[in-house]
């Protein structure tokens, strides 16, 4: 049958062609890359300062980059990023708010599904050790989320990507004295539907309504929410 033919020849032309074209474009690459939590050898370090008296709030959300925060002895926000070419970035200041979102510029088919997992390329938020912001709200598709010691208002959101919270024993802890007064610099509360929660390597069990929740009781100056769909949650 000749139509057959010319059919069967035409989708052999078309498939053999599709797979130069993804091969050329090295999207298996970029796939095993991701994948395999690897960081891409063309990154591009994007970095932005500002004036720290100037800012009140702070806002980050990426795709599956990861986020990270901590103190820093300079007196300004620093807000680093390492955008791989699949990525594109918006920062910007308005008022007293810093915002940087992270979005697909569409060179990754199939991004819905690869955001899932997270990317090895971070954005690193820097801020003065004891400046007075109102808050800071981090969030992430599939990216991980690190806060390295952090006492702030800080709101932590993902959907597959993990949470983890270093905090000193200080944080947590009653400040000395037995005055009823006293309080903690920093309470954490933490949720998360079908992930797990670690605090201090213990595991907190799932309630009847299998979400794994955590917080601490006492009265503090500053909280910390974390909230995961998918993803766990690791408090030490």
């Amino acid at each position: 049958n000749t139509r057959a033919k010319k059919a069967a020849f035409a989708f052999i032309t078309v498939s053999l062609t599709g797979l130069i074209l993804f091969l050329v474009t090295g999207l298996p690459v970029k796939y095993f890359i991701i994948f395999n939590s690897m960081k891409p050898e063309n990154i591009e370090v994007r970095t932005e300062t500002f004036e720290s008296q100037n800012i009140k709030s702070v806002f980050i959300t990426t795709e599956h980059s990861n986020i990270r925060i901590s103190y820093h002895n300079a007196d300004s926000v620093i807000i680093s990023y390492e955008q791989p070419d699949w990525l594109d970035y918006k920062l910007q200041k308005s008022g007293n708010a810093v915002s940087f979102i992270e979005s697909s510029n569409g060179r990754l088919p199939l991004f819905e599904l690869v955001k899932i997992h997270q990317s090895a390329t971070e954005v690193t938020l820097l801020i003065p050790e004891g400046m007075d912001l109102g808050s800071i709200d981090l969030e992430s598709t599939g990216g991980y989320i690190y806060l390295e010691d952090i006492v702030e208002n800080v709101q932590v959101k993902t959907y597959t990507g993990n949470i983890f919270v270093e905090t000193s024993e200080v944080n947590l802890k009653n400040n000395a004295g037995s005055n009823s007064k006293d309080q903690i610099a920093v309470s954490i509360s933490a949720s998360t539907q079908t992930g797990y929660i670690t605090v201090d390597g213990r595991q907190m069990e799932h309630n009847n309504n299998q979400k794994s929740e955590y917080s601490t009781s006492l009265p503090a100056g500053k909280s910390i929410e974390l909230t995961s769909t998918r993803g766990n949650i690791q408090i030490n």
